[in-house]
């Protein structure tokens, strides 16, 4: 007998684990066969679809808004009791697909990708994945706490960055100025973060067996098309082909500007003085 589930996110959006795990445990339970798996497939993406959906409502709720406690509270909540066991429950599913030698109509792409996130799995990562959805959070926090004083009023960074299209260079100039002033008194925390980070995705690569991170995150981002050695010749025709024709691009905006050398707060301005 099938778990009949929610219709909406909202629905589920604080439940505990307790409330989601019949929901996993039915579905790894349930006899898959030729006959019953066009349902089974529907029932887990359904459920899928819910909790992902409900993951990413709580973490817009964090970007909305970065100094409300509470909605960080309940995206920490989440990851801390959810994430894991959730996460955990649909690599038994993708074993179990896998696993039957079943493979729907038209899925040979999705089940490749699933193939290699079954291979990367590691158990002792998920609390690590876990973690690096945090620090991603507390990034945010840094930079949605980011004012100046600008004219007599305090205004945001991303408020501040509309002065870039003002006619004036002075003003844009002082605009920028202050904007990377007040960056750099986030440096310390920022630089600090990122050590976080860069430890957690070395142990991430080191527990699937990767030689660094990127080899790992190839394989996350299911890049199946092209090699980071395809990139790096990218990288190149960019410097060759690319990189000369912006510098002919800046030089025009240089002249029609009527300035000595194009600088950072001269980029976003209309190059004939017109107003935003």
């Amino acid at each position: 007998m099938h778990i009949k589930l929610p219709q909406t996110a909202q629905e589920i959006m604080n439940w505990p684990w307790t409330k989601i795990e019949p929901y996993y445990q039915e579905l790894e339970a349930r006899l898959l066969n030729a006959q019953s798996m066009d349902q089974w497939m529907q029932d887990w993406s359904d459920l899928s679809r819910l909790l992902y959906e409900s993951e990413q409502r709580l973490m817009v709720a964090t970007t909305v808004d970065t100094s409300d406690s509470q909605a960080g509270a309940n995206y920490h909540i989440y990851l801390d009791q959810i994430y894991s066991p959730s996460q955990a429950a649909e690599q038994r599913l993708k074993n179990k697909l896998i696993g039957s030698g079943l493979e729907p109509k038209d899925f040979s792409v999705p089940l490749r990708n699933m193939r290699a996130e079954v291979e990367l799995f590691r158990r002792e990562n998920l609390p690590l994945l876990s973690e690096q959805l945090k620090l991603a959070t507390e990034y945010d926090k840094i930079l949605g706490v980011q004012t100046v004083l600008w004219e007599g009023q305090e205004v945001t960074l991303q408020q501040l960055d509309l002065v870039l299209e003002d006619p004036e260079r002075t003003r844009r100039e002082r605009a920028w100025r202050l904007m990377l002033e007040r960056w750099l008194a986030d440096r310390s925390a920022i630089n600090e973060l990122w050590v976080r980070f860069m430890d957690g995705r070395r142990q991430l690569a080191h527990n699937a067996e990767c030689p660094d991170f990127r080899a790992y995150r190839w394989k996350q981002m299911l890049r199946f098309d092209y090699s980071p050695a395809d990139c790096e010749t990218f990288h190149q025709a960019i410097e060759t082909e690319v990189l000369p024709a912006a510098e002919r691009l800046i030089e025009r905006r240089r002249n029609r500007m009527g300035i000595a050398s194009v600088r950072p707060w001269d980029l976003l301005a209309d190059a004939n003085a017109r107003p935003p």
